[in-house]
């Protein structure tokens, strides 16, 4: 029997399934175009969520259900637009809105106080609805998941009838895609929470339902069963298009200098960052430092952070080299080992270590005192020219604590 019709079919279920990947290669590049560095993460949240991904304008958006919540996450980098938003449909009869202290909250005429005093020295919470909100707020599960919802002070929750809502004024980074999956499990919490409420069963949840493009799904089933021969070939072609790459390429991923080995192991995906230096800051506020730090001003500070007696102990300011968030800080702080923080800004004037025994002498912007240090913090100062514009980030017992200085030229550091 002749080879050749065999040849001619099996050229053309090639052709079919190259022209299959390409379209969706094109069609997923599209929906991530400007968006690549969350690649991942998105992916995972698809699956999470069994989800369709799209773009709305210039915006990201993944659709599906959350544990029969229907959910959207909302990824942006629009000005003036939370670069973080999920809404998740839930059996919510009453109005609820949390915003950091200082923001100005457009929801909500009676303010309402939670079981925790810490959470509202951080967080306003108002209402249209006093007695369904203060029945809500009375049980130490719904506040326990406020705590973990609200978990920075760029963090807004709302509670709608029918829905919740969540946004952060920049996308988390990094593990984007984990700080999203837990937002959605409290989210789902909550919504079991609010399930118990008077009334909760008159709301309806239907679950979201996406649209089904059944011929895509017919040609990927027979893409999927005529093209192994293909595949195994795109394997071999990519494996030997691996091993020639060149040299050049393998050093982009060496890690940053100034990191010691010793570092290296903890510090989650440093590659295509590098540690800061004296002209990465402010020249104001180096001015300040240099008036009590005597040694070399740098991205790497080091302390005692877990107060235990392990030593010195690292923490980094990194600045991205390259992509979207070219130029921003990262901020990452070892503790016994671990990584206590990991969180990025768009600047940053100065850091500098707090040593523990000099909390005591600060004052502090809240009334009430922040938690005890298990050892040193890292005061980060975001505007020279603010004094109120310090941080302070530092474990207690064990876990991460922040607070402000009145101001932070009147905070001793080292």
């Amino acid at each position: 029997m002749s080879l050749e019709p065999i040849l001619i079919a099996g050229g053309i279920i090639a052709a079919v399934t190259v022209a299959g990947y390409v379209i969706a290669y094109f069609r997923d590049s599209a929906t991530m175009r400007g968006y690549e560095e969350l690649t991942s993460d998105v992916m995972a949240l698809t699956k999470l969520l069994k989800a369709e991904r799209f773009r709305d304008g210039g915006d990201l958006v993944v659709s599906g259900n959350y544990k029969k919540h229907p959910a959207i996450v909302r990824f942006s980098y629009a000005d003036n637009t939370p670069g973080l938003n999920i809404r998740m449909k839930a059996p919510s009869t009453f109005t609820l809105s949390v915003v950091p202290k200082g923001a100005k909250a457009s929801e909500g005429r009676v303010q309402v106080r939670t079981s925790d005093e810490m959470f509202d020295a951080r967080f306003v919470t108002r209402t249209d609805h006093p007695t369904q909100a203060r029945m809500f707020l009375s049980g130490k599960q719904a506040t326990a998941t406020l705590q973990k919802l609200c978990c920075s002070t760029k963090t807004f929750f709302t509670v709608m009838s029918g829905s919740l809502e969540l946004s952060e004024m920049v996308i988390p980074s990094p593990y984007t895609g984990k700080h999203v999956s837990d937002h959605l499990d409290a989210m789902g919490k909550m919504a079991q929470t609010l399930a118990a409420m008077p009334g909760a069963d008159a709301v309806k949840i239907t679950p979201y339902r996406g649209e089904r493009n059944l011929v895509v799904r017919a040609a990927m089933v027979v893409l999927a069963l005529t093209g192994i021969t293909v595949l195994l070939s795109a394997v071999y072609e990519r494996s030997e298009q691996q091993s020639a790459v060149p040299v050049a390429a393998a050093s982009e991923l060496l890690p940053p200098a100034g990191v010691s080995q010793a570092d290296l192991q903890r510090l989650p995906g440093v590659n295509g960052y590098r540690v800061a230096t004296a002209d990465d800051f402010d020249t104001n506020a180096i001015a300040w430092l240099r008036g009590q730090h005597r040694g070399e001003i740098s991205g790497h500070l080091e302390g005692n952070f877990s107060g235990t007696d392990r030593g010195a102990e690292s923490a980094y300011v990194f600045i991205s080299e390259s992509g979207p968030r070219a130029g921003e800080r990262r901020l990452i702080i070892l503790d016994d080992n671990q990584v206590l923080i990991d969180s990025g800004y768009k600047s940053l004037a100065i850091a500098a270590v707090v040593p523990k025994q000099y909390f005591g002498s600060i004052e502090w912007q809240s009334k009430t005192a922040p938690p005890p240090p298990d050892g040193d913090g890292v005061l980060l100062v975001r505007d020279a020219n603010d004094p109120t514009s310090g941080l302070v980030l530092y474990a207690s017992q064990g876990k991460i604590a922040t607070a402000q200085p009145a101001s932070y030229q009147s905070a001793n550091v080292q």
